[in-house]
């Protein structure tokens, strides 16, 4: 998208909104992003004790547990996260990301887990991971495409494609982000999570290379809740600060 095009609302109150975001900093990196919010203290809360466990008895080396609003680290399967407060009779997608070997060589594990916690009680949630091709294969599993069978409870993921390299201006566009959000971070100021790109290698000439992809991680987290909508790093609404780390 060239500098020189002007995004023209067509209609008079979108066109009036739009500018009232432009004046409060709405979506830019610069505006004062708030922090995920606790769940309100009126709802009733309850417990969760969650453990994590590869499918194939493997031992990973790091993991990091994902429960609603809150991260925790595991060194080992033995351990266990408790996750306090949760708001109670709401369908909760706990979810673990795991990294088995070292190095280069090191294999990513997912898993997730949908429970609700009781009031009052410690609910037992356990995470199986598996190995994962992609992170885009896996998410698929539970939102798929359009175009695929959707079965009961499963929810449509939204119809930006993902799993493609990027490259040249955008590449460096997302770089610059991040180093904006790194530099926030620093200084103490609210921030928007950085895009996350994931590498992997493709067949150039007959040569494998390492190629930058966007997936569907770039934009969402893994279940963990943000101040913005469908799990979203940063907001990402018309011209918002989420879609200007790639278009311009």
């Amino acid at each position: 998208m060239k500098n020189s095009r002007r995004f023209v609302p067509r209609f008079p109150i979108l066109a009036a909104a739009i500018a009232v975001a432009a004046l409060l900093g709405v979506g830019r990196l610069d505006a004062q992003v708030p922090a995920p919010q606790p769940d309100s203290a009126e709802k009733p809360k309850g417990d969760a004790e969650i453990t994590v466990a590869t499918a194939d008895g493997r031992k990973f080396a790091t993991c990091t547990v994902y429960a609603r609003n809150r991260s925790f680290q595991l060194a080992t399967a033995d351990e266990k996260s408790l996750a306090t407060g949760l708001p109670a009779e709401e369908r909760i997608a706990f979810t673990a990301d795991a990294r088995v070997g070292d190095g280069e060589s090191a294999v990513r594990y997912v898993g997730t887990a949908e429970a609700s916690v009781d009031v009052g009680k410690i609910k037992k949630v356990k995470i199986t991971l598996k190995p994962i091709k992609d992170i885009d294969s896996y998410c698929r599993e539970c939102h798929p495409t359009k175009g695929q069978k959707i079965t009961r409870g499963q929810i449509m993921r939204d119809l930006h494609v993902s799993g493609k390299p990027l490259e040249g201006r955008y590449l460096d566009q997302v770089k610059a982000r991040n180093a904006k959000v790194e530099q926030l971070r620093r200084e103490g100021k609210p921030a928007d999570e950085p895009i996350l790109l994931e590498e992997r290698i493709v067949k150039v000439a007959g040569k494998g290379v390492k190629k930058q992809f966007y997936t569907c991680e770039s934009c969402h987290t893994l279940h963990l809740v943000t101040p913005f909508r469908k799990y979203a790093r940063a907001e990402y609404s018309s011209k918002s600060d989420l879609c200007l780390g790639c278009h311009y």
